[in-house]
């Protein structure tokens, strides 16, 4: 299976603020699920992440991805993105993540609307990329 092949399963799933299956899942149990499957790598599922929810689970997510908990499972790309790195951006207020499929695109799953493949360094997202804080982040396992 090719890198860009490997998200054709996941994309349409639609979101859901509390699932976390092919049933639907949202932007964080989107990444939960596909690192089980693809990867193999267990990641919390956090059961109460999911939007809206209050601002303290959001950024419990975040923490987790940024590693201001103190463990060393995610490392910030300082290089070029690759398959799998987590996509962190903030559009608004909120924490939002994403998978990346190659070093331009993402997949994701944003409220209200089915997972899909998208531009993270053009178009709207581009923008909430490049806020300070977020970024592509990598698994220890990868």
């Amino acid at each position: 299976m090719t890198t860009r092949n490997w998200s054709a399963p996941y994309i349409g799933i639609p979101w859901s603020a509390a699932g976390g299956d092919r049933n639907g899942a949202n932007c964080w149990r989107l990444v939960v699920l596909v690192y089980k499957e693809v990867l193999g790598i267990e990641l919390p599922a956090y059961a109460n992440v999911a939007a809206p929810v209050s601002d303290a689970e959001k950024q419990e997510v975040s923490r987790y991805v940024t590693k201001e908990k103190g463990d060393a499972l995610w490392t910030p790309v300082t290089g070029e993105v690759k398959p799998y790195d987590v996509i962190l951006l903030q559009p608004m207020k909120e924490w939002h993540v994403g998978i990346a499929v190659d070093k331009h695109n993402m997949l994701h799953s944003f409220l209200n609307e089915h997972a899909r493949v998208e531009s993270f360094v053009r178009g709207h997202w581009k923008r909430w990329f490049e806020i300070p804080g977020a970024g592509a982040y990598r698994h220890a396992n990868l």
